[in-house]
């Protein structure tokens, strides 16, 4: 599409019967062609002979016409084309602008379709401008506007087509759309947005075809991110509304132990197997009914028990829930910076830039990564966020394990491995490289290593620390295996985190 031109080839046999048309120009010279760009008809002149193509309109044929402007042969074999040869031939001449005389009807039509009928050549773009400067709406009726606005709709055409023929060439460039050629004033775009003129079509054009393709690739490109980023950030508000905050535990944990106490008190009246009971409240003054679900599999003592022991551990459960609140809001943080630095993207660099930042963390599907490539994806892995500062990666296989310890993680970040068991690498890593972590984050960090191991339900567990640089892969060794150096070791009780 860059550039305009007619190809003409040498004749070949062809299967396919719609190149074998107007067999009686074989063999014959062309001796004109001429373009009318505004009225997009191509005009072939051969001694005894015109090919008239037109690409507008619901006429859009190629036509074999004689000297006296007859119709000969058509490639669309529409019989409505017949007689019309002359009305295409003279259609870039004077246009006839008699159809606007004030009449008693126009049977109902909109002055955009009522156009488009007498002025097969007028496109949406330069009814726009017609009714723009008639100060009328495209899609007015006609039978609803009066004799001066006719009178005026005719006089702008004219005008129109006075322009037209001045040669000048119009090139608008709107920001956050596509630039636009006319052969004439876009009195509704001149005001708005930037416009160069030139004389040379075919130079105006090779630009709009750049700068549309570069312009379509760059939107397409931030639409993309644009949406992935969006629907992150969607779900983790969502995630974050999810996860209860801390007065919502301690009523969970008052409501676990009404219902743990209300089992001891009514035990008599409970049968074994039963998977549900619903008890009265006899420490509220309502006395309420409590619905209260039940594993059959125990009795009314066990019951009772799982229920005072479900929130025994609340303070875990609030570090728990401050750290997956403090994670959560870090993330919502870093994509609603990145969402709102896209309406600054203003070039193809830019762009790539990013879209080839959220491949690497996962928002956007590769199309063909190399492994080095997935390794550097931060949301690859398991994430939490210690004291808004200490970030925690954990690996979710033997491969990933591989991809965070030796591909992943910089050489002075922290690993963590429970001792002597199969279990998940994890890293701490400092957002300021030169901080060490305090002992109470190492202990953090060694407890969800535990935790995410075969040694997850002891009470506890040894786990070796060292700095990245000292962990190697033995040869030839299978996924997730490591060999230390270098190495401390911590006791510590599992916990989860994530």
């Amino acid at each position: 599409p860059q550039f305009p031109y007619i190809l003409l080839y040498q004749y070949r046999q062809i299967k396919d019967p719609k190149t074998m048309f107007f067999r009686q120009l074989y063999g014959k010279k062309i001796q004109r062609i001429r373009i009318i760009p505004y009225d997009k008809i191509v005009y072939i002149d051969f001694e005894n002979f015109t090919i008239i193509s037109i690409f507008y309109g619901k006429y859009q044929n190629v036509l074999l016409t004689d000297n006296d402007h007859r119709v000969i042969e058509t490639f669309k074999k529409d019989k409505n084309i017949a007689g019309r040869a002359s009305e295409f031939l003279n259609m870039h001449n004077r246009p006839d602008t008699s159809a606007f005389v004030p009449k008693d009807s126009f049977e109902g039509t909109s002055i955009s379709a009522y156009v488009q009928e007498k002025f097969p050549a007028y496109n949406k773009l330069m009814i726009h401008e017609l009714c723009y400067r008639c100060h009328l709406k495209p899609e007015s009726d006609l039978r609803k506007i009066n004799s001066e606005q006719l009178e005026l709709l005719t006089d702008t055409i004219e005008s129109i087509q006075n322009e037209l023929k001045k040669g000048k060439v119009y090139f608008y460039e709107p920001l956050q759309m596509p630039s636009v050629i006319s052969l004439f004033k876009l009195h509704h775009l001149q005001d708005k947005v930037a416009v160069t003129i030139n004389d040379n079509i075919n130079e105006v054009w090779k630009k709009l075809i750049y700068q549309n393709q570069y312009k379509n690739t760059l939107q397409r490109i931030l639409n993309e991110c644009s949406t992935k980023i969006s629907d992150r950030i969607e779900y983790l508000e969502k995630t974050h509304q999810k996860i209860a905050n801390v007065k919502e535990l301690e009523k969970k944990k008052k409501l676990s132990e009404l219902k743990g106490n209300l089992l001891l008190t009514f035990s008599s009246q409970i049968h074994k197997g039963t998977d549900q009971v619903k008890l009265k409240n006899i420490y509220s003054e309502n006395a309420e009914e409590v619905m209260i679900k039940l594993d059959p599999k125990l009795n009314v003592q066990q019951n009772a028990n799982k229920y005072f022991q479900k929130y025994k551990n609340i303070n875990e459960k609030k570090d728990t829930l401050k750290i997956k609140k403090e994670t959560i809001l870090d993330e919502l943080k870093y994509w609603k910076k990145i969402y709102e630095s896209i309406e600054k993207i203003d070039n193809l660099k830019k762009a790539e830039k990013l879209i080839k930042s959220l491949t690497k963390d996962t928002l956007i599907q590769p199309g063909k990564t190399t492994k080095k490539d997935k390794a550097l994806n931060i949301f690859s892995f398991n994430r939490l966020l210690l004291d808004q500062r200490w970030e925690v990666f954990v690996g979710k296989n033997a491969q990933n394990n591989d991809i965070l310890t030796f591909k992943f993680a910089n050489k002075h970040d922290l690993w963590f491995h429970a001792q002597g068991v199969p279990g998940s690498h994890v890293i701490l890593r400092s957002r300021e490289r030169s901080q060490n972590p305090p002992m109470d984050i190492v202990e953090q960090v060694a407890s969800i290593a535990a935790y995410y191991s075969a040694a997850q339900n002891s009470s506890t567990v040894a786990v070796d620390f060292t700095e990245v640089r000292y962990v190697r892969k033995p040869r030839k060794s299978k996924p997730g295996t490591a060999l230390l150096t270098q190495s401390k070791t911590i006791f510590v009780q599992p916990k989860k985190y994530l």
